[in-house]
């Protein structure tokens, strides 16, 4: 019986489509995660600038990347949304601002593809109450 890797199998997968190397796909990860500055994640790689504006004019480093970084905002989006809810109900005035906007771009958004506009006034009216006209 073959045991096979599945995870090291979805990763050739994804090089192949977007047509990176392993290297490559090394950096992207580090710049998505790493928290360091691009010149260090280079030379931690051994990639030099030369090679890497290569890489960046190609497009296809710059794609998968950009598909990484969004892959991971996504997966980061309900730990980010519970900080938020948990910020808001500990009462920080910022959290409760941003919670009313995307609230109410929201229903905007809900209400315009709906063709209608709607506008929940007891909201409206406590954020009246809270932040003013704004």
């Amino acid at each position: 019986m073959e045991i096979t890797d599945n995870h090291s199998s979805a990763a050739e997968v994804e090089l192949k489509e977007y047509g990176v190397t392993e290297k490559q796909a090394a950096v992207a990860y580090a710049m998505v995660r790493g928290g360091k500055p691009v010149s260090e994640i280079l030379a931690e790689n051994g990639v030099d600038e030369e090679e890497f504006t290569s890489w960046v004019r190609m497009g296809r480093f710059s794609e998968y990347a950009s598909a990484l970084a969004s892959g991971f905002a996504q997966a980061d989006a309900p730990y980010i949304w519970n900080s938020l809810l948990e910020s808001a109900k500990e009462g920080n005035m910022q959290a409760i601002k941003l919670y009313f906007d995307i609230w109410n771009k929201k229903q905007a958004a809900s209400s315009h593809s709906q063709g209608r506009v709607y506008t929940d006034p007891e909201i409206e009216a406590v954020r009246r109450d809270i932040f003013g006209g704004d």
